[in-house]
């Protein structure tokens, strides 16, 4: 199945805007670029903060029909100094995106 995925990246605290706004682009996505009649399924949006409060989560998400998750990351720092050194660094990531042929 065929669907679209839009990521929305938040360095703070998870705030009901945040969800808001998500649920924006999905539903431009939905209407600008999905296409039912090909098959793609209903957008995907998540939202990836440095910290959420779960009840604030829950009441932003009430009420929205939209495929929606809220999900928190950890950074290069927090991980055991043994794995740091087998991720990719920002200089191969901007040459694996040179790499890629445009359309």
């Amino acid at each position: 199945m065929r669907r679209f995925v839009a990521f929305e990246l938040k360095v703070g605290q998870t705030e009901p805007e945040h969800i808001g706004k998500l649920n924006f682009y999905v539903n431009v996505v939905d209407d600008q670029l999905r296409k039912p009649d090909h098959g793609d399924g209903a957008t995907i949006g998540i939202l990836l903060a440095a910290a959420r409060d779960d009840i604030i989560v829950e009441y932003a998400l009430r009420g929205i029909d939209s495929p929606l998750a809220v999900s928190t990351y950890t950074t290069h720092r927090a991980l055991p100094d043994d794995i740091r050194p087998s991720l990719p660094t920002a200089d191969d990531l901007v040459h694996a995106l040179r790499d890629v042929p445009s359309r």
